[in-house]
């Protein structure tokens, strides 16, 4: 009995840590918990820099970022990410012609852009009606 409750103390935070951060193979795996900030780079370590150096506005935005380059990705997503997530993306936006893709939680395109300018894309963030709710939310629980 001791040996049954041992290993189950074991695998019980094991499986709830990999039901926090499923595989990743599309971006439609993140809609309704996340906004999706997808950039098409060769220049990974400076966007990924960009980006960390802005993770509270980041986090507080629910916003999981990609940067890829060919097959190579870099990311904030604590979970794994498909092998196929590179090629999946690429296919479902290459007709958009952009290099920064912003989906909303809802899976709308809802921002593209030549480059990164995050002010720009918090402000866009900021102004959809999800995003209102949420802030007022957090304000009314303060």
């Amino acid at each position: 009995m001791k040996y049954l409750t041992s290993l189950l103390l074991v695998l019980l935070p094991l499986c709830a840590f990999s039901d926090d951060a499923p595989e990743v193979e599309n971006v439609k795996d993140l809609l309704w918990k996340n906004r999706v900030v997808v950039i098409w780079s060769d220049d990974q370590k400076t966007i990924a820099q960009a980006l960390n150096d802005s993770a509270d506005d980041v986090d507080d935005r629910d916003i999981i970022w990609f940067i890829l380059d060919g097959s190579k990705v870099m990311s904030n997503y604590s979970g794994t990410i498909s092998g196929e997530f590179s090629e999946n993306t690429a296919k479902k936006y290459s007709g958009i012609g952009k290099k920064v893709i912003l989906v909303g939680k809802d899976g709308e395109v809802k921002k593209t852009a030549d480059a990164l300018a995050l002010d720009l894309l918090f402000e866009e963030i900021d102004r959809m009606p999800m995003r209102i709710n949420e802030m007022e939310k957090k304000k009314d629980d303060e």
